[in-house]
């Protein structure tokens, strides 16, 4: 629930502060500059940031090719490779690791930029539809309630890596069942949130709790999504997010025609009311 995160992996260090003091400008937050590979493995799994800038030629063992792979099946965080070479075998064997973009050094602001916005929406679509699918094949076993938000928040805490029982998480729907077209987004929607407050909410070893309600009551549905961990910053506008993730939940609730209401109490909660209309009347 802040601004995106950006770790940088770079050896020179004049190159790594260069590239820094430009993402600091466009608004990103910069988690640091590592030197090597392995040590950019061990950062991406303990930070978790949302993009990674690797350059392929590392000191150290590992070069970033390798530690890419490593950040790929093991964080799950996308990565974009700086290099110096454009040479075919050296991008032929990058080109397996998937990256999310190419950036040949020296770097530019322009470049950059559209480069990292390009990952980072990308990354966001791909999230997206991997959950989309998933929640699509719980409905077609099991569409008697929403329990698969369940599912989602298991495996959420799974790959996020919380210390069991620093974070506590409590779902409630009541037996609420959703025409799949609603049930999707509001899927989608528990996932950016749930995501989010994992990543910023309790920072450190901060304890807490995270409880999800959907409840329904004459046709209207209530989704209620709080934690009570750090809050927002003050600065913070519902109207005007600025996060690709929370730019995202906006663009769900409308899809599903919902009203979208922030509250500060105790944490953050973010509050969804819309009108279930499946054909039945109910």
């Amino acid at each position: 629930m802040s601004r995106e995160t950006v770790l940088i992996v770079e050896d020179e260090a004049i190159t790594g502060m260069a590239i820094k003091e430009s993402l600091v400008e466009m608004g990103y937050d910069v988690r640091g500059i590592i030197p090597t590979g392995e040590q950019a493995v061990q950062a991406a799994i303990e930070q978790k940031p949302d993009l990674i800038l690797m350059d392929i030629q590392l000191a150290g063992k590992m070069n970033g090719i390798v530690a890419a792979k490593l950040i790929r099946d093991q964080a799950s965080v996308p990565v974009i490779f700086l290099t110096a070479y454009s040479d075919d075998r050296i991008i032929r064997n990058a080109k397996m690791t998937e990256p999310y973009g190419y950036i040949l050094k020296p770097v530019r602001d322009k470049e950059l930029g559209a480069t990292i916005g390009m990952a980072l929406r990308k990354h966001a679509l791909v999230k997206e539809s991997r959950i989309s699918e998933e929640t699509t094949r719980v409905l077609q076993h099991d569409s008697a309630d929403m329990h698969f938000l369940q599912v989602v928040g298991d495996y959420l805490f799974t790959v996020s890596g919380i210390e069991p029982g620093r974070i506590t998480l409590e779902i409630h729907t009541e037996g609420v069942t959703l025409p799949i077209d609603t049930a999707v987004p509001i899927s989608l929607i528990t996932n950016e949130l749930l995501t989010n407050s994992l990543k910023h909410a309790f920072p450190g070893q901060r304890k807490g709790r995270i409880q999800i309600s959907l409840t329904q009551e004459k046709g209207a549905c209530r989704y209620v999504f709080h934690d009570d961990g750090i809050g927002l910053p003050e600065t913070f506008d519902i109207r005007d997010p600025g996060t690709l993730g929370l730019q995202m939940v906006k663009r769900l609730v409308g899809q599903i025609a919902g009203t979208l209401t922030l509250k500060r109490d105790q944490g953050t909660t973010f509050e969804i009311v819309f009108t279930r209309d499946d054909g039945t009347g109910e």
